[in-house]
């Protein structure tokens, strides 16, 4: 199976998924799916993450088309805490591994692969961890399964916000 894009899970009680419109950093390119954030150096525009992001935006909803400026608006997925995502599940460099029931409620890292999709990394564990897993979309033993998740409030961008 391929790795899915990051993309929003079930509603948890919303009506609708919520997104912000904000502005693409100049000169930047990202999918659908992106793990997104903002960071000083590039006068507080969304970028796509790097390894470990300490400040999540969210997920991209539209993609960030690479102009010369920065007058693009972008779609996002904001990384609340009660806002539910969903993404594939594998190991390092992209390994593929089958869903096992022991990650119910653990916390792992995020990674994008070579095709640019994000996943959930689960050889990414303590000090790497962005995501908890909070319920499995596919079969447990399923090869390349896709779970549901949070991002950890602590590397989210509203964790002051409640």
């Amino acid at each position: 199976m391929a790795v899915i894009k990051f993309k929003s899970g079930r509603r948890l009680g919303l009506y609708a998924t919520p997104t912000l419109r904000n502005k693409a950093a100049a000169g930047t390119n990202f999918f659908i799916g992106s793990v997104l954030t903002s960071v000083t150096a590039h006068g507080g525009f969304l970028i796509e993450a790097g390894a470990n992001p300490l400040k999540i935006i969210g997920i991209a909803d539209e993609r960030g088309g690479n102009k010369s400026d920065s007058s693009q608006y972008v779609r996002v997925i904001p990384a609340f805490p009660h806002v539910l995502f969903e993404g594939t599940v594998r190991g390092g460099s992209a390994t593929q591994v089958a869903l096992d029931e022991t990650f119910m409620w653990q916390d792992f890292g995020v990674t994008k692969d070579p095709t640019e999709a994000w996943y959930v990394d689960v050889s990414k564990q303590g000090a790497t961890s962005r995501v908890r897993v909070v319920e499995f979309v596919d079969d447990t033993g399923v090869i390349d399964g896709k779970v549901g998740f949070v991002f950890l409030s602590q590397y989210g961008a509203y964790e002051d916000t409640v």
